[in-house]
This record gives C-alpha cells, structure tokens and sequence, in this order.
C-alpha cells in the first residue's frame, strides 16, 4: 500500500500564489538585496511572524511581469 500511495499522482488543491514565491526567485527579481535576506524572511518562529514575512513578501511583487515569473516558476515545478 505504501508503495502505490507514493507512485499514485498528486494534485495541489489549495495554493496561494503569493505563497509559492521561492527566495531565489526573489533574488532574480532584486539582485541588489542578497539572496540570504530573502532565505530569512522564510524562517519565522509564530504565526504572526509568518504574517509579516507574507505581506513582505507580497509587496516586493509589482507587476505582471513579476506574477508572470513567479507562475512560471511554480509551474515548473508542479510538473517536476
């Protein structure tokens, strides 16, 4: 069972876009910031914290071709 259960296709049901924003993925579209601040904007100790890195995150996404970027990516590696 174990085995047709990690063989079996998966599907995402819940994805926020926003949310699927990797560091690197930051760090293409901001160069000058280094790719470590951006590693740490994912290590958060509470909720609230996630909250802010969240919103942060949010606000560094300025246009279509950011969301264009970051929805490549994702699907990317949806498909791997």
């Amino acid at each position: 069972m174990a085995d047709f259960l990690l063989e079996m296709a998966k599907a995402e049901l819940h994805l926020h876009l926003d949310g699927s924003v990797e560091p690197e993925t930051l760090y293409e579209r901001d160069p000058a910031t280094p790719v470590e601040e951006f590693h740490a904007l994912y290590e958060y100790a509470n909720f609230d914290a996630f909250l802010r890195a969240f919103g942060d995150i949010g606000k560094r996404l300025r246009g279509p071709e950011d969301y264009a970027l970051i929805t490549h990516r994702l699907l990317q590696r949806l498909d791997a």
